[in-house]
């Protein structure tokens, strides 16, 4: 598997360190090409997320509103 790949499936899939809470860090040499891809790949995962999430917020939040008869619901 790939740096890239195993930086999004970290983040993806939430694989945690033994006896913690946190989430596995980057097992690659700090600056090198590997370190990078691999921080490529969990940050597109985090940012996916980000953008799912806000989706989803703005859809919930809007059908909430216009069911409980908003200023421009029902």
């Amino acid at each position: 598997m790939k740096p890239f790949e195993q930086g999004y499936s970290i983040f993806v899939k939430g694989k945690l360190c033994e006896g913690t809470k946190m989430l596995r860090g980057n097992p690659f040499h700090p600056g090198s090409v590997a370190s990078k891809e691999w921080d490529r790949g969990f940050n597109t995962a985090y940012y996916k997320n980000l953008e799912w999430q806000h989706d989803f917020s703005t859809k919930r939040s809007r059908k909430s509103f216009q069911k409980h008869g908003g200023k421009y619901g029902k």
